[in-house]
């Protein structure tokens, strides 16, 4: 699509669209849902849809494209749009002509429910019709006799019939639509449509394109969660880290490991050599002086006879000095000695003398300048030189903060940076790049970049300031950019380098990192406390003492240091009652992170939680997280599963969604049934894990001032967590054990037809202590022939303890 910035050395040519309609939409600004029926597309069986589906029918697809493109542009832009100047060489749809047409629209004044509607409509069926691409076809005898088009991509699956590039093209459309809107009429919409989810994990042509580019499952998935559509695109032109494995000055192929890249920088014994810091004046600049030992960027590393030993000095507030920040597995780790090639350390002299203009220019680099583990010795065979390298390397982790925030810059060498990047790329392709690089995914580096007064990449042809590019981006107003990449660039910056402007609360603090944190990653599980530590200004010491109750198992230290970090909070976000990640698994703190990382156990959205504007904090004890919100209780003997019902005191009837995410090693398979449609899920026993019948839906997003349940209405949908609960009468506190996240909606008849049938179960199961079968309803799911209905009771403002 070529509205969108291309890279310099693209690996692909420009996408084509194939043009499928010659005719426009009818230019219908009020009714977009109704264009299937003003088009001849009438209610019909479900059968014919599917015959249509399969088919492939042309006037079908060229209405598809007439409808989710044309119509989408039309209604959201005010303008008619020409076709003919949509297409390029007869056959192709061109989108350059996107920024024309948006700019000729400008000074139209909108018409906001329109806009909003048409925008919801056409993401709704979009999604539907690419997401539904794998699901099996069942017959739905719920349905109608006749349906209308958007009824049947709704609840029919189905194979969507649209070619790969126009299912693109309509994303790549949303997108704009999603990032032009506000720009345009931001007192109108203020970006009022939520960014869709438009691509699809592991189903959409997009993620297949980057993986045939050589990015990784897990990369790309990260990247579809972090990026827009526009960015993900733009991402498919570009080679990745995976085609080229690097190493500062030494290229290899793609089956080069780690082990090699040490083995080669260890074969510069036979060349260069090696030079060494020497570990007693390493420690005596650690522990005596209790500073920063810095590297002379003047030595002359090329003369053997005069240089053998790397010259540290200590630092002090009167100079000035450069921080190296790199990724171990790029080539520039040693972990048996602080040594590292004499044609290493030129190079990085050069590189630190060129950013500064100083000749005499003081540098740190981790290699050099921590002493490594194996120093340290073993245990109680430690000798007392192995004690000092100890406490010596202690003293360096601790002054991890200080080091990088003292620093006039930080440098940041990324092998993929340092051998593809440069100058001649614009900000857009080198920002994508950094934001995607190996460097950007570690746990270790986030601290570097987050911390440095001003941050640089090494290009292939000199220093980059990131900070700079970034302004830059940000008063661009060219359409290309403002459109598709600017925000995503934008809200990536904010992630790595927004963290020294955060409110010193320290429950703003870890908001914000839980949700930067959220696509890293990093080798030793047990650093991860040492860095939030670090980030946090706790004291790194304490996280230091730590010791595993377990040596044997691989997690105990990380968890216990996780545990110890956590007891420096007095307060955590309320939002961490809704985190779906790894938790502790210590009575009292199951509520508590065991990591904030990418991992395989950790749902790659679960940050989004943390993403609500909601600062009422809950208090944290060593018996749980203490939380003072309002809630219903319900009692329940039967699995839950995706849905239950349950009336209030008021006789408001409440329609519960249900997500389980927790004790999934011990739920139970069911049969799913929702109008006609099957699948397998899960359901728990709440008796079986928490021992209590007795649950609660506790609600998470309530106003500071509100001292009640949330008024209630038909229209309704409140979300929470759901937990087995027992009110303990001595703390005054509901002990409860989270569940699992659920959604509910009001049922208030008449607005609902099935309000009173449910009534009458709920009744019926009151009276005989049971709950019937819901195969006599015709809307509620049938969950292994039961359905829990049954009668609950509204609570104020509790206080409830997340074990």
């Amino acid at each position: 699509m070529d509205h969108i910035p291309a890279p310099l050395h693209p690996l692909c040519d420009t996408l084509k669209i194939p043009m499928l309609t010659r005719t426009g939409y009818d230019h219908n600004l009020s009714d977009f849902i109704g264009y299937p029926e003003r088009e001849g597309w009438h209610p019909r069986p479900a059968d014919d849809w599917r015959q249509i589906f399969k088919s492939r029918d042309p006037d079908f697809l060229a209405f598809l494209q007439r409808w989710l493109y044309f119509g989408l542009l039309e209604c959201t832009s005010g303008r008619q749009v020409n076709i003919s100047s949509f297409t390029e060489h007869g056959q192709y749809l061109s989108s350059q002509k996107l920024l024309e047409h948006a700019h000729e629209c400008w000074g139209l004044e909108p018409d906001a429910e329109h806009i909003r509607a048409a925008m919801r409509h056409s993401t709704h069926i979009h999604l539907h019709l690419f997401g539904h691409r794998k699901l099996p076809e069942t017959p739905d005898t719920h349905l109608p006799t006749k349906i209308r088009l958007q009824t049947f991509i709704e609840k029919v699956p189905s194979v969507d019939p649209r070619d790969p590039a126009n299912v693109i093209a309509t994303s790549l459309l949303l997108d704009f639509l999603n990032n032009f809107l506000p720009h345009r009429w931001d007192r109108h919409l203020q970006r009022s449509v939520n960014d869709p989810k438009l691509l699809e994990p592991r189903t959409g042509p997009l993620w297949r394109d980057l993986e045939k580019n050589g990015w990784c499952p897990s990369e790309i998935a990260a990247m579809v969660d972090r990026f827009s559509v526009s960015g993900v695109f733009f991402m498919t032109k570009n080679t990745n880290e995976g085609h080229l494995v690097h190493i500062i000055g030494v290229v290899s192929g793609n089956s080069t490991t780690l082990h090699t890249k040490q083995s080669m920088i260890l074969d510069a014994r036979k060349t260069c050599g090696f030079v060494h810091a020497e570990p007693e004046k390493l420690a005596s600049i650690l522990v005596n002086e209790n500073t920063i030992p810095l590297i002379d960027a003047s030595t002359e590393w090329g003369d053997q006879r005069k240089t053998r030993e790397i010259h540290l000095e200590p630092w002090d507030v009167s100079k000035s000095f450069v921080t190296i920040s790199h990724v171990w597995a790029d080539g520039l780790g040693n972990p048996n000695s602080n040594a590292l090639p004499r044609c290493q350390m030129a190079r990085l002299s050069g590189m630190v003398q060129k950013l500064t203009g100083n000749k005499k220019a003081l540098f740190w680099l981790d290699t050099i300048c921590v002493p490594p583990d194996s120093a340290l010795g073993n245990g109680n065979e430690a000798s007392s030189e192995n004690k000092r390298q100890r406490v010596a390397q202690n003293q360096a982790l601790t002054k991890m903060r200080q080091t990088y925030a003292a620093s006039d810059y930080v440098l940041v060498l990324d092998s993929w940076m340092f051998s593809e990047a440069e100058s001649k790329m614009t900000d857009v392709e080198k920002l994508t790049r950094i934001f995607c690089s190996g460097w950007n995914s570690r746990l270790w580096t986030y601290q570097e970049g987050a911390l440095a007064k001003r941050l640089f990449f090494e290009l292939k042809d000199g220093p980059y300031d990131v900070d700079q590019a970034i302004l830059r981006i940000r008063e661009s107003q060219d359409r290309s950019i403002m459109y598709t990449i600017q925000g995503p660039l934008l809200i990536q910056y904010d992630s790595l380098r927004g963290f020294r402007d955060q409110k010193p609360q320290n429950v703003e603090k870890i908001k914000f990192l839980a949700i930067a944190l959220s696509f890293r990653k990093t080798s030793v599980a047990a650093d991860e406390a040492l860095c939030l530590s670090t980030l946090m200004g706790f004291n790194v010491q304490e996280i230091l003492d730590v010791t595993a109750p377990d040596p044997t198992v691989a997690e105990a230290l990380a968890n216990a240091r996780m545990k110890k970090f956590w007891t420096m909070f007095d307060q955590i976000p309320l939002a961490m009652i809704r985190f779906d990640g790894p938790t502790l698994p210590e009575s009292g703190w199951t509520w508590a992170p065991s990591s904030l990382l990418l991992s395989e156990n950790r749902p790659l959205d679960s940050y989004r939680c943390f993403l609500t504007s909601n600062t009422k904090p809950a208090d944290r004890t060593n018996i749980g997280l203490t939380v003072e919100l309002p809630g219903l209780t319900f009692r329940s003997s039967v699995p839950l599963g995706l849905e239950f019902y349950v009336e209030d005191e008021n006789r408001t009837i409440y329609h519960f969604y249900f997500e389980l995410t927790r004790y999934k090693d011990v739920a139970q398979p069911y049969i799913h049934n929702h109008h006609g449609l099957h699948r397998e899920e899960i359901c728990i026993k709440p008796q079986e894990v928490a021992s209590s019948d007795i649950l609660a839906f506790i609600f998470d997003q309530v106003n500071d001032e509100q001292n009640q349940v949330p008024a209630h209405s038909s229209h309704i949908t409140e979300t929470g967590i759901l937990v087995a609960t027992y009110y303990d009468s001595k703390s005054g506190m509901w002990n409860a054990k989270k569940l699992g996240h659920a959604t509910r909606k009001t049922m208030t008849p008449p607005t609902h037809n099935d309000a009173e049938v449910i009534r009458s179960y709920i009744q019926k199961s009151s009276q005989n202590q049971q709950d019937y079968q819901a195969n006599r309803l015709k809307y509620p799911a049938a969950r292994n022939g039961t359905l829990l209905c049954t009668r609950g009771k509204s609570v104020g403002k509790e206080i409830w303890c997340l074990e």
